[in-house]
């Protein structure tokens, strides 16, 4: 008459964990998929799909994207692959100095981030040298307004 439910364990908020109600295989399966077993400890069938504990993902698009994240971040507000949306850089795939070569010699060695550590997209502040004239002392600007002006 009905699906059997297996009660798992108790999830970090106190809620029960339902193996094909409320799990994170059962309800979110395209999430499931990007779920990192090795990593985690469990699988996908035994964590509460809305829970606020962070968790290890991998993106389906590019498997060397990893990053940590609660389910409830990615099931509720749908978020994604923090790479692939340019929100976080990833060194030698997306970051301003792969991507912007010619840019990221302009990054003064002094700048306390680097032209690897963030995207073209970061509002984060870079010290820049004047191309122009190298005499004239560094400067400050974002990578996306350096990037995009």
């Amino acid at each position: 008459s009905g699906e059997v439910t297996t009660l798992i364990a108790l999830g970090s908020s106190g809620k029960r964990i339902l193996r094909g109600f409320n799990d994170l295989l059962s309800q979110r399966p395209e999430l499931a998929a990007e779920w990192d077993e090795a990593s985690n400890g469990k699988s996908a069938s035994e964590v509460l799909y809305s829970t606020p504990s962070r968790y290890w993902w991998v993106c389906s698009k590019k498997p060397i994207h990893r990053w940590r994240t609660s389910c409830s971040e990615r099931s509720i507000r749908n978020s994604g692959c923090p790479y692939c949306a340019n929100k976080a850089a990833y060194p030698g795939d997306n970051d301003l100095a792969t991507l912007f070569p010619s840019l990221a010699i302009e990054v003064s060695s002094d700048s306390p981030v680097k032209a690897n550590e963030v995207t073209s997209r970061s509002d984060k502040r870079l010290m820049w040298i004047c191309q122009r004239d190298p005499n004239h002392k560094t400067y400050g600007m974002s990578a996306f307004n350096r990037a995009n002006g």
